[in-house]
């Protein structure tokens, strides 16, 4: 465009001399006025080529800012579309960190309960009546339970534990109760663990007995019984394991029967102590050793079981 405008200039330079010359010479006119016209032609392509040019230019940065403008936009959406999955993310992973927290806290609310009726069990089942526990016991009192009764009064139907105490929680079986002794058993009542085994395995009623912390339990009497069997439910594990052991006077071992548990929430199984190998007549002690099985509830894998309706029969 300089260049044009330069050409522009000398032209008009050159336009003016030859002016100057032809008002002095006239015989040169004709061909003045040649020049003069070529020169206009000259400079009226000169002008439309520097219109022509100036629109390529326009046209080309016209382009140019459509193109940033383009790209900007692109930018804007690809910015937008990375805080929006960044926002997503991040509301997920704090509903995956709320939701673990819930889990935590139930979790840690059902160890609470069973590490309190743990120790409620301990504490009613850390000594007898009779001081033959180990030491003095700083357990608390345990709720009433029947009064003893001599071994004469030994049951003809059915023990349920609905009268082996008036606890709401758990309780130690006393001596004397249905007129036999009872070693390492408790009874608990259907509110102290709710949808538990123990729960489960309540045959009728809202009582059912146990082993003190999956430990063996026996009961005995000085006078014969027979016992033709009862109901069990794993407290925790499937496939838990029960061994009945039969003894008479003498402490002969005179009957033996071992039982799988199903589930805790298959409910009771009973064990037959009828016919079979051996007798569990005529006994004067009866002991129950539990063990593990599979993992069911809560991951313990301690082998307490739920008793009732033991069938105990006097043989007097």
């Amino acid at each position: 465009v300089a260049q044009l405008r330069k050409i522009q200039s000398d032209l008009l330079d050159h336009l003016g001399k030859l002016l100057e010359r032809l008002g002095e010479k006239d015989d040169v006119l004709s061909v003045t006025m040649m020049e003069k016209n070529q020169l206009a032609e000259k400079l009226a392509r000169a002008a439309g080529l520097n219109d022509r040019i100036a629109s390529q230019e326009a046209t080309s940065l016209q382009g140019v800012v459509e193109d940033l403008e383009k790209e900007n936009q692109s930018l804007h959406e690809q910015i937008n579309n990375l805080i929006e999955s960044e926002i997503r993310d991040a509301q997920a992973g704090l509903l995956r960190a709320t939701s673990a927290a819930e889990e935590a806290e139930r979790t840690i609310a059902s160890l609470r309960d069973e590490v309190r009726t743990l120790r409620e069990e301990n504490d009613s089942l850390r000594e007898r009546p009779d001081g033959r526990g180990g030491g003095a016991s700083d357990a608390p009192a345990l709720a009433s339970a029947s009064p003893p009764r001599p071994a004469s009064a030994a049951a003809t139907s059915p023990i349920n534990f609905e009268d082996a105490s008036e606890t709401r929680s758990v309780a130690r079986i006393p001596d004397g109760y249905r007129g036999l002794d009872w070693d390492n058993f408790g009874v608990m009542h259907r509110s102290a663990r709710r949808s538990s085994g123990f729960e489960r395995g309540i045959v009728s009623g809202d009582y059912v007995a146990f082993n003190g912390g999956g430990r063996p339990c026996s009961v005995s009497s000085a006078t014969p019984f027979s016992v033709a069997g009862f109901h069990a439910t794993a407290a925790y594990n499937e496939g838990s394991s029960v061994l009945v052991e039969g003894f008479d006077g003498g402490g002969k071992l005179v009957g033996s029967r071992r039982a799988t548990l199903g589930s805790p929430r298959d409910g009771p199984t009973f064990v037959d102590l009828r016919g079979g190998k051996g007798s569990f007549e005529g006994l004067r002690r009866l002991r129950i050793t539990t063990s593990c099985g599979a993992n069911a509830i809560q991951g313990n894998s301690r082998s307490g079981v739920a008793i009732d309706h033991v069938l105990v029969y006097s043989d007097l």
